[in-house]
């Protein structure tokens, strides 16, 4: 007489508390193998009884796995308030330094409806191989985009496919096998000194900068003090001194004030010099760099904008400025690049570009 073969298997495996708990495996309606399931059990007498009385109620063999567009939309990923893996994120975090950003919510949900879901929405979860998460990485590659770009979007959906696993949807991340891109990103253009000198001449700022003073100014903060663009807009009256800055906000036109990047606030000294040019913006009430009477500060796509039209007017194209990739943020590597060309220890650029690391400040050289 042939012996009974159960329909499932059970195998052990250890806690991070080093203790073991008894799994089960079994087959689908196509034959292929499920992903391990826990049953509580430490003992394997107990953990076969689990199973039986899972056949019992016809509950052994689990529900088809959903597709990712189904799993997303029951999750309610990367929605900012529904999202219940960022709630989870943000409960396990202060609210001073919060795990999950807006900002980053929103990006990552414009990446999964943008560039997930219409590759492999209709994909199961326990379907999605390594090698089809590969696949997709190179295919994204192959667009065009920077590999920079490619891993972040890679990242949102590591990040997606993790928590399936940890929740048991799927017997492990397949992300886990595929290594990231080595960056390709095209590093941020250089202004020359003698470029830096037509755009910030006070002599001739009305010509360069078609009279529009403020515009001139921001950019001159930005080259004077390395601030990012968000953080020089978020200024306000009481932020400003005759030798320094407290730097204590960043501005985003979408989401308002709130925290720098680095979440810090410091104190950044300027120049006399710099301080008389901003001093006719200190009259006012609110944000200095306005349109609206300090109720906003000027937006930050019109500032590029404006640096674009300067930079123009000094003789530089918009073929060539785009070819050497120069930015607003440009500023920040000129500073950089320039305080260590005058010999200044590179401790010093670290504390006063408040970049986090060496390998931070080297890259803005």
């Amino acid at each position: 007489m042939p012996r009974y073969k159960e329909p499932f298997s059970l195998y052990p495996r250890k806690t991070k508390k080093n203790i073991i708990v008894w799994y089960y495996r079994t087959y689908n309606e196509k034959g292929r193998r499920t992903i391990g399931r826990s049953t509580g059990e430490s003992s394997k007498t107990l953990a076969r009884q689990y199973c039986q009385k899972l056949i019992s109620k016809n509950k052994l063999i689990p529900q088809k796995s959903p597709t990712l567009a189904e799993w997303a939309e029951k999750r309610r990923w990367w929605i900012w308030g529904e999202c219940l893996y960022i709630k989870g994120r943000l409960a396990r975090s202060s609210a001073d330094r919060p795990a999950i950003t807006r900002r980053y919510a929103d990006l990552n949900y414009r990446v999964l409806e943008q560039r997930i879901l219409s590759e492999h929405g209709d994909k199961r979860l326990d379907t999605i191989t390594p090698e089809d998460c590969e696949k997709l990485l190179f295919y994204w590659a192959d667009q065009g985009f920077t590999h920079k770009t490619v891993n972040n979007w890679a990242s949102a959906y590591r990040v997606m496919l993790g928590e399936a696993a940890r929740i048991d949807i799927i017997e492990r991340n397949p992300w886990e096998k595929v290594l990231s891109l080595v960056p390709n990103s095209k590093r941020r253009g250089l202004l020359t000194m003698a470029e830096a000198r037509q755009l910030l001449n006070p002599a001739t700022y009305e010509k360069v900068w078609d009279g529009h003073h403020m515009y001139y100014c921001i950019n001159l903060v930005a080259a004077l003090t390395a601030m990012r663009q968000g953080e020089i807009l978020a200024l306000r009256r009481g932020n400003v001194f005759s030798d320094h800055l407290h730097v204590k906000h960043s501005w985003a036109t979408k989401y308002g004030q709130g925290k720098t990047k680095t979440k810090e606030i410091a104190d950044v000294p300027i120049p006399g010099f710099l301080y008389r040019e901003m001093e006719k913006y200190l009259k006012g009430k609110g944000y200095i760099f306005s349109f609206s009477d300090g109720r906003r500060p000027a937006t930050g796509n019109r500032v590029t904008e404006w640096l674009y039209r300067a930079m123009r007017n000094i003789g530089i194209s918009e073929h060539e400025r785009a070819e050497r990739n120069l930015t607003f943020h440009s500023w920040r590597h000129f500073f950089n690049t320039y305080l260590r060309s005058r010999g200044v220890p590179d401790s010093k650029i670290k504390a006063v570009t408040r970049h986090k690391t060496q390998e931070m400040t080297e890259h803005y050289t």
